[in-house]
């Protein structure tokens, strides 16, 4: 888990951004958990959020592909997070998380002020989600291997 929180970290402050976030469809069926980094630290804040289809991670999720919000005052009907209006977020980047060739979340980024995405911004953040997808599907290694000497 901490691999996915320092490229949270890294995520935000390339982004300059005040949200990182990976969200997933994978651990809680119905639900999407997310994982949020908000400050400098390295440290996340995890909930769960009920799946209804209308958030800009379902979005991400049901189109298999990248959703981007320049400014979400001025799109009606758009996809919105209550989150980010609770938070007064106005920019959204997110781009798919895949495991074993299944869209299972979205890595994202969001901003208090409207920004215009470029191509290069998909492509940076796409380059993030690949990196944070060899974690999520890396297998577990209970303990590590013992040394066998061949002679």
């Amino acid at each position: 888990m901490s691999e996915k929180i320092s490229i949270l970290s890294h995520v935000r402050k390339m982004f300059g951004s005040e949200v990182a976030a990976l969200s997933r469809t994978d651990l809680k069926p119905g639900y999407f958990t997310h994982m949020l980094n908000v400050d400098d630290s390295n440290s996340t804040d995890f909930f769960d959020a009920f799946d209804d289809g209308t958030t800009c991670c379902a979005a991400v999720v049901n189109h298999r592909a990248a959703v981007a919000i320049e400014n979400t005052s001025n799109i009606v009907g758009s996809p919105l997070c209550p989150m980010m209006q609770a938070e007064g977020l106005k920019a959204y980047l997110g781009v798919p998380i895949y495991m074993n060739g299944v869209v299972i979340g979205a890595l994202e980024v969001m901003f208090r002020e409207p920004k215009r995405w470029r191509q290069d911004d998909v492509d940076t953040l796409s380059k993030f989600a690949r990196i944070a997808e060899t974690f999520i599907s890396a297998p577990r290694m209970e303990a590590a291997p013992k040394l066998r000497v061949v002679k």
